[in-house]
């Protein structure tokens, strides 16, 4: 797209990655300010208080774990562990909409986080009411995206 952006405030436990990473950022997509936190230690955003993130965040994307509602998961939802992470994203969501002018953001999840279980209202239908509450100058909305390869 050939815009001018960088990468700041970017967590993952995994560093194996990390050269791959700094060359797809770099010279792929042409970044000159990347800011990677990774790794066991650095890249628990869990631990990450919201004061040490840089504000400057136009756009957030994410893909916190998925097998809270993960077809082959545990299907615990928000009492699986792993769901933390997708309420601390969107607490920086908050944090970034209210204190660092975002404009907006992508949470990528399996589609069974909009699965309604035993009566009860979905995962995303709990994040959207919430969302549309305490952000209501961005408009909400989850979208179903299906990739194949032949």
């Amino acid at each position: 797209m050939e815009v001018p952006a960088d990468t700041t405030n970017a967590f993952d436990l995994d560093a194996d990655y990390t050269s791959v990473l700094l060359h797809h950022l770099t010279h792929e997509a042409g970044m000159e300010h990347v800011v990677l936190h990774l790794g066991e230690a650095d890249g628990d955003l869990l631990k990450a208080p919201l004061e040490s993130l840089d504000k400057r965040a136009d756009f957030l994307v994410a893909g916190p774990p998925c097998p809270p509602w993960s077809g082959c998961g545990s299907h615990t939802g928000l009492k699986d562990a792993r769901a933390q992470v997708f309420l601390r994203v969107l607490e920086w969501v908050f944090y970034f909409a209210k204190c660092g002018g975002l404009l907006g953001c992508i949470l990528e999840n399996v589609v069974g986080i909009k699965t309604e279980k035993n009566g009860f209202e979905s995962a995303a239908d709990k994040f959207l009411r919430s969302l549309r509450k305490y952000i209501p100058e961005f408009s909400w909305d989850v979208r179903l995206c299906m990739l194949w390869i032949i």
